[in-house]
């Protein structure tokens, strides 16, 4: 059952930082509104500290999300070594395992930190969820449209 993500801890890939198009703008805008509101919980985990704090970053995008970074700093475990190689099978089909590998590693450190949401614009994530979902069934990965439009659909009660 999918929990509301205003009372789960939602993790974000760096991409969803990207305006792209002025409709992601504007969903940007409005997740970031409910974050100055405290009515997210937000995630930046260590794999995306470590892309958004690059010297290309736009230093306004590292210090509006610098509060919400939190270190891996535990050990990894057999089991979720495990989980993280076949998330990275999914991830990688035909691919680059360097860049799918990253992916992986984001999607794994959100689940270790116990998010139940990872936004993400990544297409690649988003076309495995199911596979991804097998392995990692705690978490909800979606993109920041329909996050938002989950939120929507519990605050008019559409979904209990």
């Amino acid at each position: 059952m999918m929990e509301d993500p205003r009372i789960s801890l939602i993790a974000i890939d760096s991409n969803v930082f990207d305006a792209g198009s002025a409709t992601h703008a504007s969903s940007l805008d409005h997740f970031e509104a409910f974050l100055r509101a405290g009515e997210f919980e937000l995630l930046v985990t260590e794999s995306v500290w470590q892309e958004i704090s690059a010297p290309n970053t736009p230093p306004h995008i590292v210090e509006k999300y610098r509060p919400y970074y939190r270190a891996h700093v535990f050990q990894v475990t057999d089991d979720q070594q495990i989980r993280r190689n076949l998330a990275s099978a999914v991830l990688i089909g035909g691919g680059r395992p360097y860049r799918h590998n990253s992916d992986a590693r984001i999607l794994a450190e959100a689940v270790e930190t116990g998010a139940g949401y990872l936004i993400t614009e990544d297409r690649r994530l988003l076309n495995k969820d199911l596979q991804l979902r097998a392995i990692y069934p705690e978490i909800e990965i979606r993109s920041l449209a329909d996050v938002l439009k989950i939120v929507g659909e519990f605050k008019n009660d559409i979904r209990k």
